[in-house]
């Protein structure tokens, strides 16, 4: 591959345009983030997502570092692949909201009903206990 083919290469790997489903789930997984921390840092919530628990442990950077590559990643990642298969990865993105979603409402029903569990520990930034 010469200098020329490696430009044109280079362009059109940055011309990508995400897709209008790849938006609707950042931003699903985004205010599912925000709400989180700022319910839990209130002592209302609990992190219900057993893989984000220790992150979460660990403060709230250290939680929204995980909880965006853990969305951020798979989203780039079908960006990538829409290229190649299209209609798959429209499908699949539908499916993903749809999932989110529901997976979702299920979670805080389910997490509310117990109501007997501890609150979620945040790491302080400041060292005060």
């Amino acid at each position: 591959m010469d200098i020329a083919q490696e430009r044109a290469a280079l362009r059109e790997a940055l011309n990508i345009k995400v897709s209008r489903e790849s938006y609707v789930l950042g931003l699903i997984c985004i205010a599912d983030m925000v709400s989180t921390i700022l319910l839990v840092r209130a002592g209302k919530a609990v992190e219900a997502n057993h893989i984000l628990v220790p992150f979460m442990a660990h403060g709230i950077g250290c939680f929204f570092v995980a909880k965006t590559m853990l969305f951020v990643v798979p989203l780039f990642c079908l960006e990538l692949l829409r290229t190649t298969r299209p209609l798959f990865v429209k499908k699949m993105l539908r499916v993903g909201i749809a999932a989110y979603l529901l997976s979702y409402g299920i979670g805080v029903i389910a997490v509310n009903r117990a109501n007997n569990h501890p609150p979620t520990q945040i790491a302080s930034t400041t060292g005060a206990p």
